[in-house]
C-alpha cells in the first residue's frame, strides 16, 4: 500500500501476569504480524520492560539478552529477579517469534518508571502505547501517588490503551 507505513506499539511490562495479559491481547486483537502475503504493511512492537532499581541490569534487544549482576552478593532474592527477568524475557521472545512479529525489547529501570514509559513512548514516537491494569480497588487509587495507568493517560503524547483482565464472577 502505497503511502503507509508500519504502525510502532509499546506494551510496558513488569514481570508480572497482567503485563503478560496485555502484551497477549495486543498480540491478538491490535498487532498486525508481518506475513508473506505483504511484507510491506505490519507493525513494530517496541516492549519497554520496568525493572525496580536493583544491583543488576538486563540488557535485552532484539533476540538477544543478557542479565549481569553489579554486586558481589548472592542474595537469593537478586538471583530470583534475574532468573525471574530472564524467564519473562524468553517467554515474551517466544511469543513474538511464534506470531511472526517484528519486534524489539528495551529496558528501564529506577523509579518513577511511569515517567520513564512516557518519556521513552514520546523519545521512539510510538503510535499506541498499551499497560497492564493491576485493577485496584478505589481506596487504593484515592490514597496511592498514583497509578503508571493514569500517568500514562496525562502524559503520553500517543493514545494509551489500558487492558483489563477479564474477571468472571459466578453466583
Amino acid at each position: 500500500m502505497e503511502g503507509e507505513r508500519r504502525r510502532k506499539i509499546m506494551v510496558a511490562m513488569e514481570y508480572n501476569e497482567e503485563s503478560i495479559y496485555a502484551l497477549e491481547w495486543a498480540m491478538t486483537y491490535i498487532i498486525i504480524p508481518a506475513t508473506s502475503l505483504d511484507s510491506e504493511v505490519f507493525d513494530h512492537l517496541v516492549i519497554l520492560f520496568i525493572v525496580p532499581k536493583a544491583p543488576w541490569t538486563a540488557t535485552i534487544i532484539g533476540k538477544e539478552s543478557l542479565v549481569t549482576s553489579q554486586s558481589l552478593s548472592d542474595d537469593d532474592h537478586e538471583n530470583k529477579q534475574i532468573q525471574m527477568a530472564r524467564g519473562v524475557a524468553e517467554r515474551v521472545r517466544n511469543m513474538c517469534e511464534k506470531h511472526n512479529i517484528s519486534y524489539e525489547m528495551k529496558t528501564i529501570a529506577g523509579e518513577e518508571a511511569k515517567a520513564q514509559i512516557c518519556k521513552a513512548a514520546n523519545t521512539l514516537g510510538v503510535d499506541l502505547l498499551a499497560v497492564g491494569d493491576h485493577q485496584y480497588g478505589g481506596c487504593k487509587r484515592l490514597f496511592s501517588t498514583g497509578s503508571v495507568v493514569d500517568y500514562c493517560l496525562q502524559h503520553a503524547k500517543c493514545p494509551v490503551m489500558v487492558v483489563k483482565r477479564r474477571h468472571y464472577c459466578l453466583n
